[in-house]
Formats: structure tokens, sequence, C-alpha cells
């Protein structure tokens, strides 16, 4: 257990583990703020803008880092640590090789306290990685936003945008993921879906919003596009299993034809690319086709193994 035990002026760390203090170190410059560590490194914050890093025998792995403001949000996860300052500024730092620390990541969330909602915005309550390993941040209203990397954009991955969507209420996963409940695209959705219970039922019985149905289509585009980003496999196969049923569904009645042909075509690729296409994110020359999805799905397994069998229930959707 890692501590900071503040007195008027200094600061003294104190790790210890079941009640046996291992190492102490005092900080004479400031109090401490925020506490983070992994089993690679302990993160201190102060007061006066400075972070100090230690390895996890309690040495100082290097002299207290000035940063940009107070820390307001700080996380750590595997060997990265993740700190909001006072300024806005989102900071991830790569500390997990000891001699070829690095920073990965310096952007701001500043849009996010003032862009998607009219003031005032919810506080926000926290930021950490996602397993992908890009910020996650969350809002006492349920939002929650995920930095993506090359749009250098935060994308909304949860909030209570379908109120009327059969899947909003549903705290789990589809029945088609075998019980699988745990994901963390879920488990924002629930977060946000319990933040959504103080609202009322004015959401759900305001007018002049679309078809149940189709809200429910848009809804699980969304669920499919979050968990890509994400990279959470086990939720973009259940997703896309919900979305191709209801897209079946839709076919049956003429209104999805379209979005699944474009589906099938953007999961089988281009015949030319033969079974393999190119690896991870990088184009086909001259075509624009990735042939894995969500960090390593074979998209052309999707297309045989969820896509396929999800419209020969309906002879509709196979026209």
């Amino acid at each position: 257990m890692l501590e900071a035990r503040n007195s008027e002026r200094h600061s003294d760390v104190v790790c210890s583990t079941a009640g046996i203090v291992r190492w102490t170190d005092r900080c004479s410059e400031s109090r401490a703020t925020h506490i983070a560590g992994t089993k690679t490194f302990a993160a201190v914050f102060f007061e006066n803008c400075t972070v100090q890093l230690y390895t996890p025998a309690g040495r100082r792995a290097m002299p207290p880092l000035v940063t940009p403001g107070r820390a307001a949000f700080v996380s750590a996860s595997g060997g990265r640590l993740v700190a909001v300052t006072g300024d806005c500024s989102l900071i991830v730092w790569d500390l997990g090789v000891p001699g070829q620390e690095t920073q990965v990541m310096k952007e701001s969330v500043g849009p996010l306290l003032s862009g998607p909602r009219a003031p005032p915005a919810p506080p926000m309550v926290g930021v950490r990685l996602a397993k992908c390993g890009s910020p996650i941040a969350q809002f006492a209203d349920g939002h929650a936003y995920v930095f993506h990397p090359k749009l250098k954009s935060w994308a909304r991955v949860a909030d209570q945008s379908f109120p009327r969507s059969e899947f909003t209420t549903r705290l789990r996963l589809p029945a088609a993921a075998g019980g699988l409940g745990q994901g963390e695209l879920h488990a924002l959705q629930v977060a946000a879906a319990r933040a959504a219970v103080g609202m009322g039922p004015s959401a759900l019985l305001s007018g002049g919003g679309p078809a149940p149905r189709r809200e429910t289509g848009r809804h699980l585009e969304c669920l499919l596009a979050a968990a890509d980003m994400l990279g959470s496999q086990a939720e973009y196969r259940a997703w896309l299993r919900a979305y191709s049923r209801h897209l079946a569904a839709e076919g049956a009645e003429g209104h999805a034809h379209a979005p699944l042909r474009e589906m099938c075509m953007w999961l089988l690729g281009p015949l030319s690319a033969g079974g393999g296409g190119v690896d991870g994110d990088e184009e086909v020359s001259g075509v624009g086709w990735v042939d894995t999805v969500a960090g390593g799905l074979k998209k052309r397994a999707l297309l045989e193994e969820i896509v396929l069998p999800a419209l020969a229930t309906n002879r509709a959707s196979q026209r």
C-alpha cells in the first residue's frame, strides 16, 4: 500500500505491505495531492505542480518532474501513468522500462468540458487507460469519451442518446453473447444507464424522435463502432450478431438492403486480396481495405461465422 502523510509543509511517502513498512521518503517542498502506481513504478503528485517517480524498491527514479498544472485526476495501468492537470492537459507517460521513459501523449480534455453539452457541463469523475491503450474520460452523467489517436479527437462511446432502442435498458450483452457481460464497453454503457435513472421517464416519453426500430439500428451501429475503437473483440462479435439480425429483420420489409450489402462488401473486401489482405491498419494499395477490425478480428471470418448465418434466417435479406 502506498500512502502520503501530509503535514503543514511537507509530505511523508510510505509504502507498506500487510502493515510492514517497506520504504519511506520525505518530500519537504510540498504536500501530496494524488498517488498512483503499479508493480513497476509509483508516482506521487504534489501541490507545487510536480510529480515524483519511484522504483518498486523506493528509489527516486528521477528528479521531480514539472507538470503544466496541479493534478486533477491520475491513474496507472501496466507501465503507463495518466494525469489530467488543472490546465486541462492530459498526459500519458510510458514508465515501464527504466532508462527508456517517454511521454507518449499530450492532449487536452478542454473540448469535453466546453464543447459537447451546454454549460454547465457535468463534472469529470475520472480518467484512465482503456485496454487498447487509449484514454477514457468519464463524467458524472454517465457519458464516456475515448480518445482516437489517429483522428486526434474524443469519441463519445457511452451516453443516453438512444432512449427508444431496445438495447438501451439491457444491462447485459445480447443473449447471443453467451452470457458475456463484463466487457469494457458494457461497463461504460451500464454506468450511462445508471446515470439515466435519475433523469426520469421523460426521455422515453418525448415525441419527435425516430421510430424505435430505426433508433435500435442507429444504436447498434454506434455500439459496433465503439467496440471497434476499444478493441473489445468479444463485444464486437456480440453486437455484430445483434446488428446483423436487426438488418435481416429490416430487410424482410425492404428497408435495409443497401446497409446489408454495404456491410457484407466491407467485410468481404476485394476478391483480389485473396484470403489475406493487409493486417492491421495498413491499406491495400488502390483499394483502401484492411482485413481486420476491433484489434485483430478477421473480417471475412466474421462474415462467415456471424453475418451470413444471421441473414440465413430471413430469405428476404438474401436477395
